[in-house]
């Protein structure tokens, strides 16, 4: 059973790495759709795109290199990112800088930045960027939660149902890359 999923998971990742999707404007990359799949929507999406998520996680931990051109890495200087409280809907947005740990709210989380990759594709040399531009943007980071196991993963803003940070009561989603001045 978990030979299908992981094999779905890599045929996204070729997908995605081979640029079989359509790139979204920058406004789009900014903006993810408001519209989250339910389980009402379709009754065994949650549990592919869990499935999935899953699969990618495994997936890329097994190949984490992260290689960037200093060019593209320069031209990014912090990640935004979307804190939602699933009990009561209270949004809240945060800018972090690469590198540095930043406190979400009153959530009583904190995310590290580790890397932003604009156009992330993932090889059998590790993970770097297509390009300069933000067409496929990923965030790997560090989850703290007091009295929990920090989480360290992806988050991707082209898809972040595919690979969202797991919690009971807060979800996380990457909202863009900002831009170095």
């Amino acid at each position: 059973m978990r030979y299908p999923t992981i094999i779905i998971a890599i045929a996204l990742l070729a997908t995605l790495g081979c640029g079989g999707s359509q790139a979204p404007t920058t406004d789009q990359a900014e903006a993810p759709s408001p519209h989250q799949a339910t389980p009402e929507d379709n009754p065994h999406s949650a549990d592919m795109g869990q499935a999935i998520g899953d699969a990618v996680h495994q997936t890329i931990q097994t190949n984490a290199e992260v290689s960037l051109d200093p060019e593209i890495a320069n031209a990014w200087r912090a990640i935004r990112v979307r804190v939602v409280d699933l009990e009561t809907g209270a949004e809240s947005q945060h800018e972090i800088a690469i590198g540095e740990q930043v406190a979400l709210g009153d959530s009583g989380l904190t995310l590290d930045a580790l890397f932003f990759v604009p156009d992330f594709v993932m090889g059998a040399d590790g993970i770097t960027s297509r390009s300069p531009e933000p067409n496929n943007p990923a965030a790997r980071v560090v989850i703290s939660e007091p009295g929990a196991e920090d989480y360290e993963g992806w988050l991707f803003g082209a898809m972040p149902e595919i690979h969202p940070f797991p919690h009971d009561r807060y979800g996380i989603v990457l909202m863009a890359g900002v831009p170095s001045e």
